[in-house]
């Protein structure tokens, strides 16, 4: 970030904060600017070349999450501007979209003391022996998943979208982490990721939150569970019975150092040493990866792949990303977007009556 901001100082590139960016100025299907919004007030920048669309995700637009992901809900830890306003504005002049249904994310926790959420401690790829003390169970008390999967940050969220018609609804969002004192003792069950004024410093024995009440506690397993049902909110139905034999069931598999949903061998730990602890997860956003689709030239195409004239994006504002994304993927392509959108843009010849 420091070579791309003296590249932007070099070149004395002007930079205008605090001034969105609302709707796209067209004209006859040629895109010739923006209007924006300072102060308060609307004005219309026209532009030189072209427009290069670089507004990040919808990871705070309600709306758009609904629409596009299966799981409700899904939390964000991004941050809270990003409101998808990129999407929109290209929707409008009429852009095609992909990959709206990527999200790049887990599982975690959402507090009502903040407005994002926290994600696990584990993040970035996966080390097969280091030890998680947790594992994951349903609404009803039972394991479904693999709490520690290649992807971290990418994948984890994305067995808790099941929809049960029979329920009807969500059986297994929200979730619950499970684990015990030696578990506790261990380190941070979470990581706060977000920036500013969000920022939470995480005790790092987890007292300090178990004091907050963000987690439960039980002398046993059964008590454990009738204590997550007494939560209020949450439309448990946490069978006692069917935890204790889903923790029975962990142990022995901790032993075997085998189990059927395929979470390494060196990550397993048994949960056996009370009190025992529990608290809600919920899928959780680090990014989201759809938006206007783009071809090689990151020049934003409509909805018979044809490029929209002037009009481009960088970054993951449409990610190219769309099953799996690969670690620092997002980084990466920031940059290599920012330049071909860049090199495309400045290509194109100068419209008339423009502005420099």
């Amino acid at each position: 970030m420091k070579i791309v901001f003296a590249g932007v100082e070099d070149r004395a590139v002007k930079v205008t904060l605090s001034t969105p960016a609302e709707r796209l100025l067209d004209s006859e299907g040629v895109i010739t600017g923006v209007i924006a919004q300072r102060g308060g007030k609307k004005m219309k920048l026209k532009v030189r070349r072209a427009v290069i669309l670089a507004c990040g995700g919808f990871e705070q637009n309600e709306w758009l999450l609904k629409q596009y992901l299966q799981g409700v809900p899904f939390y964000s830890m991004a941050s809270l501007t990003h409101t998808g306003d990129g999407i929109l504005m290209a929707q409008k002049v009429g852009a095609a979209l992909w990959h709206m249904w990527h999200v790049h994310g887990s599982y975690g926790f959402k507090f009502d003391e903040f407005p994002i959420a926290f994600r696990t401690t584990f993040a970035g790829s996966r080390n097969p022996n280091r030890i998680m003390p947790w594992i994951v169970v349903d609404k009803f008390g039972a394991r479904y998943m693999n709490e520690y999967q290649p992807a971290p940050q990418d994948t984890g969220h994305r067995a808790m979208e099941i929809f049960d018609p029979d329920l009807p609804g969500y059986p297994r969002i929200p979730s619950y982490i499970i684990f015990d004192e030696a578990g506790r003792k261990r380190g941070p069950i979470a990581q706060p990721a977000a920036i500013g004024s969000h920022m939470y410093d995480w005790s790092r024995d987890n007292l300090r939150e178990i004091d907050r009440g963000w987690f439960v506690k039980g002398a046993s397993i059964s008590e454990l569970a009738s204590k997550i049902r007494e939560t209020k909110g949450n439309e448990t139905r946490m069978n006692p019975q069917t935890l204790e034999t889903t923790v029975y069931r962990w142990n022995r598999i901790v032993k075997q150092g085998k189990d059927a949903l395929r979470r390494p061998q060196g990550t397993m730990m048994p949960i056996e040493v009370p009190p025992f602890y529990a608290a809600p997860v919920w899928p959780i956003i680090s990014n989201t990866q759809g938006g206007p689709q783009h071809d090689a030239r990151q020049q934003i195409v409509d909805a018979f792949g044809e490029p929209i004239p002037r009009l481009y994006a960088a970054g993951e504002l449409g990610s190219f990303w769309s099953h799996l994304y690969l670690l620092s993927g997002n980084l990466g392509e920031c940059i290599t977007s920012g330049r071909l959108a860049g090199r495309n843009a400045a290509a194109e010849p100068p419209l008339k009556d423009s502005v420099a």
